[in-house]
């Protein structure tokens, strides 16, 4: 019981079968299966702990320690198309979970650690009081520290969806693009052209 204790001190509330998950060897220290759960999907090891009423607008704030997992990093403050990109203004919308809810949250002020790079998977530690508005929390970095972590299996579809968002469309009349539209009851221009071809 006292293992349990001092993971939720430091911010990790893992179930029973997630602390034996990252404690495979019996004889491993706290900070041990802290590295090993910094790795893991919470959703296979982690317990419960956000409140239910926080995306409801019912709550003003939540009380850390604890650690959430990054699900997925948008910067809302560009257009969709351009959101891998460096340059622009940063306001991330951040959808977190403990491994069995979800919450969202925005990212104020530039949290050190944090961007577009940083893959879903990764773990983020909530301290003190969080305050929260219209139903999402609001982070810095005096409340939020940002942990690191890699989940393979996440950071692996992150990344093929991410480098298949970047890569351009084939031009039309290109070689491999598609072909130009053409509205429904007209005939093509070079069809004549064609046709005297073959004749």
């Amino acid at each position: 019981m006292d293992l349990i204790q001092d993971l939720q001190r430091q911010g990790w509330y893992l179930s029973e079968n997630g602390i034996k998950e990252c404690n495979k060897l019996d004889s491993v220290s706290v900070q041990e299966i802290i590295q090993e759960a910094l790795n893991t999907d919470l959703k296979q090891i982690g317990e419960k702990h956000l409140p239910e009423s926080l995306g409801k607008s019912k709550s003003e704030f939540v009380d850390g320690p604890f650690v959430l997992q990054v699900q997925k990093i948008r910067n809302v403050a560009i257009p969709k198309d351009t959101e891998y990109s460096d340059g622009g203004q940063k306001l991330y919308r951040l959808t977190l979970t403990d491994g069995h809810g979800t919450c969202t949250a925005v990212d104020m002020k530039g949290i050190s650690g944090l961007s577009h790079n940083t893959p879903p998977g990764s773990k983020v530690k909530l301290l003190g009081r969080v305050p929260i508005s219209h139903g999402f929390l609001l982070l810095n970095n005096s409340n939020c520290k940002v942990l690191g972590g890699r989940v393979e299996k996440l950071v692996e579809s992150w990344e093929l969806k991410r480098s298949l968002a970047t890569q351009n469309r084939v031009a039309v009349n290109q070689d491999g693009g598609p072909p130009p539209f053409i509205p429904f009851g007209q005939r093509r221009k070079d069809a004549g052209q064609t046709s005297n071809k073959r004749g």
